[in-house]
């Protein structure tokens, strides 16, 4: 063991931290100890936070560290190290949230012990805690910060646990939630045992309350070979966060079916239901799907707010211009709003803030949707029922006798549905919908694709929005890029011609369950419909000549909000790639690049010819 003192005591996190950076002094890696604001209570560890700040190379450090401590230096990317590997013996047994906050991941047990990979390795309390819980003889080995938490997210989500370890005599689960929809979903199959009836409904309590604090979209209860696995969708990603036993597999999926007023003996058809509860005095709509599959029954439950007070252009983060522009449309009469994007993008947020805005009670509007995702007080909405006839073409139809100021119309599909819509506006009703397209621009093809004429789409159509949502950077980590992640984006910094400076990304903590990203924000791309961009769509002018007019009229690409989310910090290059590519550019920029790459000598494939520019 090498002379150092290594760290264990009440205050260990701090002492840990210190003792780190006293030895990086020591050896010569540092020059001289910063101040101990400039590491403590940050989300990284020192090696990786001050090698960001370009004091040393933060390999260089762990390899002087580990050398001092004797102890190996492991690459955890290497293919050798990752087929070595056994974490998943040890995901039950260890403390997860120990792993993620002091950064430290067990490898595989030798001859040696337990190897244990540690993104700082004199952090001993740490270290004997891990071998305590897991009873066996351990080995510190150093890895850099970076490729420790690859390891975790990879391995063992921060947030899973097991059922048994759940205290399910806890009363405080039976009032975790208020359920408002009269049922009778005390009663569970009669499969199960008296005893787990109370511990399977706080469960389920439990899981609606947690999702709803952590600001979770939709609840998972996926089947597996021998158990049920409980996945939250946080910020349109998935994160694994428990596993319930396969005994108790059947009484929570009946448990939630009888919520939402499902038939619980039918196990062959696939069930749409939905239930409301009332958390810390928050009214929340909660729709259920259930589908057969090969292990059982599998649940998706959508929680949506019941709260019209949450529909405002300010809470969907509307840029002030794009308001302006929205907020003239409805204010209109005979015209049509559209808004695109696919499946998740929030198209269905932003079209009940348009109606939130204008149910003042003195118009009447009528919706037609599939499913009725939020229920709005004096709003008539209009389920489809298909094999009931109900239809969105039949619905509009019947809404057209009912007196309507503003019509919504959850989606158009079909040739009919976009007719209909299109003579609803030209009739003197305010029309409101969406389309599944790539952007704005790409709305006015697909009405032609619906064999709308185009006479009738430049006189009814006043506006399009085409909008995406992305990860916003965690507030409570946020900080430079590392040198990795810029030479990652370095292609795009240059294309782009983005600074390092503008470039902000998340560390990972508890606050964002160790993703670096906290709630996610819109990049909104507004097309406003004027008399020359009318005129174009007429003519049914080509959508290189449709952008270059919109443009006079305010008109950004997606590519453009996305890059401008990048340099305001608000997001990162990971998010908005998928924008970036030359698909989602404007055919002149697209000529404009590769005339500077030949320039420069770096396009390696043919030249693009005029006929690939077409949009």
């Amino acid at each position: 063991m090498c002379s150092l003192e290594w760290c264990h005591g009440g205050e260990e996190t701090v002492k840990a931290r210190e003792s780190l950076v006293r030895l990086l002094v020591r050896l010569g890696v540092l020059e001289e100890e910063p101040q101990r604001s400039v590491y403590d209570g940050k989300a990284e560890l020192p090696i990786r936070l001050l090698s960001k700040q370009g004091r040393f190379d933060e390999r260089e450090a762990v390899r002087c560290v580990a050398e001092h401590l004797d102890i190996v230096v492991l690459d955890l990317e290497c293919p050798e190290t990752k087929a070595k590997l056994a974490i998943g013996e040890y995901e039950c047994r260890i403390d997860t949230q120990l792993c993620w906050e002091k950064k430290m991941v067990p490898l595989w047990e030798d001859h040696g012990g337990l190897s244990v990979a540690m993104a700082n390795p004199v952090d001993l309390d740490a270290f004997q805690r891990l071998c305590f819980a897991l009873e066996v003889k351990g080995t510190p080995v150093a890895a850099t910060e970076r490729e420790v938490m690859c390891l975790l997210r990879e391995h063992i989500p921060p947030s899973r646990i097991q059922f048994d370890t759940l205290d399910t005599d806890d009363e405080a689960y039976d009032d975790a939630i208020e359920i408002l929809t009269p049922t009778e979903a005390n009663e569970l199959t009669s499969s199960l045992e008296h005893s787990e009836v109370k511990p399977v409904i706080r469960l389920c309590n439990k899981l609606v309350a947690d999702a709803y604090q952590a600001g979770v979209s939709d609840i998972h209860l996926q089947p597996t070979d021998g158990s049920l696995d409980v996945r939250f969708r946080i910020d349109g990603v998935l994160h694994s966060i428990m596993e319930v036993p396969h005994r108790l597999q059947a009484a929570v999926i009946s448990r939630m079916k009888l919520l939402s007023g499902m038939d619980i003996a039918d196990h062959r058809s696939p069930q749409d239901g939905r239930f409301g509860v009332q958390i810390d005095g928050h009214a929340l709509d909660v729709r259920v799907s259930c589908v057969p599959t090969g292990y059982g029954e599998n649940v998706v439950l959508r929680l949506l707010s019941s709260e019209s007070s949450d529909l405002t252009f300010d809470h969907i983060g509307l840029p002030p211009d794009v308001e302006q522009a929205v907020s003239s449309v409805l204010a209109m009469k005979g015209k049509m709003f559209l808004v695109t994007g696919p499946t998740g993008s929030g198209k269905t947020t932003t079209l009940y803030t348009c109606l939130n805005r204008l149910r003042n009670g003195t118009c009447n509007i009528e919706t037609v949707e599939d499913p009725i995702e939020y229920r709005v007080p004096g709003v008539q909405q209009i389920q489809v029922h298909e094999s009931a006839g109900v239809t969105f073409a039949s619905a509009l139809r019947a809404i057209l006798r009912q007196d309507p100021d503003v019509i919504m119309i959850g989606e158009i599909r079909d040739e009919e549905t976009a007719k209909i819509a299109l003579q609803s506006a030209q009739t003197g009703h305010l029309v409101l919908s969406t389309l599944h397209t790539n952007d704005a621009l790409a709305a006015i093809t697909r009405l032609y694709d619906l064999n709308a004429p185009p006479y009738l789409i430049s006189s009814s159509l006043a506006g399009v929005i085409a909008q995406r949502l992305v990860r916003t950077v965690c507030p409570e980590c946020e900080g430079a890029p590392g040198a990795e992640y810029l030479d990652r984006h370095a292609h795009l910094m240059k294309k782009f011609k983005v600074e390092s400076e503008e470039l902000v990304v998340g560390a990972g903590c508890k606050a964002c369950h160790y993703t670096g990203f906290r709630g996610r924000a819109a990049l909104y791309s507004y097309l406003e419909v004027g008399s020359e961009v009318e005129q174009l769509i007429h003519d049914q002018a080509s959508a290189a000549e449709l952008e270059e007019v919109a443009r006079e009229y305010g008109y950004r690409t997606l590519e453009e909000e996305a890059l401008a989310a990048v340099r305001s910090g608000r997001t990162t290059f990971d998010e908005v790639a998928p924008y970036l590519s030359r698909e989602h550019r404007a055919p002149t920029q697209i000529v404009e690049e590769l005339a500077l790459e030949l320039e420069d000598g770096e396009s390696s494939g043919p030249v693009v010819a005029s006929s690939d520019l077409v949009v």
